[in-house]
């Protein structure tokens, strides 16, 4: 008789790839939480995050408060690729997921696209909507742009981007460079602060230069 062949144990995930993924976890239930205003964001952090690290924590808000300060242009993204904008789950996993895309220098795609439609699942989102718009989105960014700004930079500064980065974030942060800002961002230190700030810019240029973003963020428009 033949001996069945020996069941090859899981290997487990890498220890740091495995502490990102609850970094990401926390960061998803925050932005899920936060629209509601049910507690301050870095109250949300502490309850969510109560067992992570200190580094971990630390990603998990780097997550939150990008999400949050380019929330306009992650939404616009989103809407951009859906007929309508999805709701609860879906919508903070494609927020957290276009977050790391687009405004998280130093994360991989592929990591921002599994992690975003693993927690989507896990939360009972849509996750094949999620991994749709992500790779679609993740499809269309930057090629020219960033291959005009690679060309234009120093070699001696694309050479050291691209040591240190390696070349998909050294292209990315060429590209950005390359173009001049339109909108500044800005995060207050509570929410009294970001609306007196919006409040004054109003006053000064206009009531379209300046728009509120997340709960404590602003938008204000450099460009005429």
């Amino acid at each position: 008789f033949l001996r069945p062949a020996p069941r090859l144990a899981r290997r487990p995930p890498p220890l740091r790839a495995a502490a990102d993924d609850a970094s990401r976890v926390v960061a998803f239930r925050v932005l899920e939480a936060a629209p509601a205003r049910e507690a301050p964001v870095d109250e949300l952090l502490r309850r969510h995050g109560a067992s992570l690290g200190e580094r971990d924590l630390a990603f998990a808000k780097r997550l939150v408060d990008t999400a949050q300060r380019r929330a306009g242009d992650i939404d616009a993204e989103i809407d951009a690729a859906c007929r309508r904008r999805p709701r609860g789950a879906t919508l903070a996993a494609l927020r957290l997921g276009v977050a790391q895309l687009l405004f998280c220098d130093g994360v991989p795609s592929r990591a921002a696209v599994h992690s975003s439609v693993e927690v989507c699942k896990a939360f009972r989102g849509s996750p094949g909507l999620v991994n749709g718009v992500l790779r679609g989105i993740d499809r269309r960014r930057g090629a020219a742009p960033a291959a005009a700004g690679a060309a234009a930079a120093a070699p001696w500064l694309r050479e050291a981007l691209e040591r240190d980065h390696g070349a998909e974030v050294a292209a990315r942060y060429l590209a950005a460079a390359a173009q001049a800002p339109e909108r500044l961002d800005v995060t207050c230190a509570t929410a009294a602060d970001r609306d007196a700030f919006v409040a004054a810019a109003a006053a000064l240029d206009g009531a379209d230069v300046a728009a509120r973003r997340g709960a404590l963020g602003a938008g204000v428009r450099t460009a005429a």
